[in-house]
C-alpha cells in the first residue's frame, strides 16, 4: 500500500512504506495517512495539481488543461533550456530531502545523464517531470517521499 500523508489538508509527505507511515503518524501531531493506487502516487509524484475532497477520503489528480496541446515554447534552444532548469530544480529538492531518503542519490545520478535534447517544444500539456520519470532506467523514487533508515529500524 502507498500513503500520501497529510496534517489537516497539507501534505506532508508521501510513503510506499507501512513503517514509515506509521512512524510518521506518531511524530507528525494531527496527521493521518490515505491510502492511494499505484497510480495515484505516481501521478501525485509527478508534480500534478490535486486536491483532496470535502471529507479527505480521496484525492483527486487534476490533469485538466485549456487549449490542451497548444505549443508554448517552439524554439528548440529554449524548450531545451527550460527542460534543463527543471532538471537542476529536481537534482537541488533531491539534494535537500536526500538525508530522510537516501534512495534519491540514484535519482541524482540519473538525471545528470538525461539529454535535453529529447525536449524540442513544450505545450500546455508538456509534464517535464513525467518525461523524466518515463525514461528508460529512471529510478522511480520521487523527492517528497520520506524512506528514512531512521524510521524502517
Amino acid at each position: 500500500m502507498k500513503y500520501l500523508i497529510f496534517r489537516d489538508k497539507n501534505f506532508i509527505t508521501m510513503t510506499a512504506h507501512e513503517s514509515v507511515k506509521d512512524k510518521i503518524l506518531t511524530i507528525e501531531h494531527n496527521s493521518w495517512a490515505l491510502p492511494v493506487s499505484d497510480e495515484q502516487y505516481r501521478d501525485f509524484g509527478e508534480n500534478n495539481y490535486w486536491t483532496l475532497n470535502a471529507d479527505n477520503s480521496a484525492i483527486v489528480i487534476n490533469k485538466v488543461y485549456q487549449n490542451q496541446g497548444t505549443v508554448t515554447v517552439s524554439d528548440p534552444e529554449e524548450a531545451r533550456q527550460i527542460f534543463k532548469n527543471h532538471i537542476n530544480h529536481l537534482k537541488t529538492s533531491c539534494e535537500i530531502y536526500k538525508e530522510s531518503n537516501p534512495g534519491l542519490e540514484s535519482l541524482i545520478s540519473f538525471l545528470d545523464t538525461i539529454d535535453t535534447s529529447i525536449v524540442s517544444s513544450i505545450t500546455d500539456t508538456t509534464n517535464l517531470t513525467h518525461i523524466i520519470y518515463s525514461l528508460p532506467g529512471c529510478p522511480q523514487i520521487y523527492f517528497y517521499e520520506t524512506y528514512s533508515v531512521d524510521f524502517l529500524s
